[in-house]
């Protein structure tokens, strides 16, 4: 995970480097919660806990993709609706 994040440090504009700080807290943030017994009833429930993550996570996907091809068309949301 943290390889990753370096690779887009180096070679992502500013915004997106920003959006992956931001998507890489949430994600370490949620693995924490799960560690200490964190527990949820549904993926509704995952979802609505970690709205944050999830809506980060959308726009920088959608905005790697802009940076990769202008005319790309926008993605479905990474989580199920």
């Amino acid at each position: 995970m943290y390889e990753l994040r370096y690779q887009v440090a180096i070679t992502a504009p500013p915004e997106i480097v920003t959006l992956s700080d931001k998507v890489l807290r949430g994600m370490r943030d949620l693995v924490e919660s799960l560690v200490r017994g964190q527990t949820y009833e549904s993926w509704a429930e995952l979802k609505e806990a970690n709205r944050a993550w999830f809506d980060a996570f959308d726009e920088m996907r959608a905005k790697m993709r802009l940076d990769l091809d202008p005319a790309s068309l926008p993605l479905p949301p990474s989580a199920p609706q």
